[in-house]
């Protein structure tokens, strides 16, 4: 059991931040080294469209845990890279989500790295140890959620 009273270093929320924190960082890192202009906030969101092409921001927002500000701010981004595209739906007040053409392409181009990246934060990990990391983050995920 955890020492409540640890070190900050020692503390797992604090491990699960710099964790991710080094994951944005090598992502950035491996993905610009490939000539791959995207964080990896904007991987999610680029994967997430192709996955569910039409899917409208709210809807994103929430399949990628990421507050509407922020999914706002990546869309500007992506808009303007001109990775993907805005439509209004049937409903006037809701834009459908789509890829671009060179959004598709780029996804394509990213997915094989993508995998790299995923990949390379597990080494040293046996399977076992692998699936017992998930469910434990599946476990603080679902006690944060309620």
């Amino acid at each position: 059991m955890e020492k409540f009273d640890a070190e900050l270093e020692d503390v797992y929320v604090f491990k699960l931040v710099r964790a991710a924190q080094a994951f944005k960082q090598y992502a950035y890192d491996a993905l610009a080294k490939k000539g791959i202009d995207v964080t990896s906030d904007q991987w999610v969101v680029l994967k997430k469209v192709s996955e569910e092409p039409g899917i409208n921001q709210r809807e994103l927002a929430k399949a990628i845990y990421k507050d509407p500000a922020s999914v706002t701010r990546i869309l500007d981004v992506l808009i303007k890279k001109e990775l993907i595209e805005k439509r209004q739906g049937k409903d006037r007040r809701i834009y459908e989500i789509r890829l671009s053409l060179r959004g598709e392409k780029l996804v394509e181009k990213t997915l094989g790295v993508a995998v790299d990246i995923r990949k390379s934060g597990l080494e040293g990990l046996s399977s076992e140890e692998i699936q017992i990391f998930k469910k434990a983050l599946d476990q603080v995920f679902k006690n944060y959620s309620g």
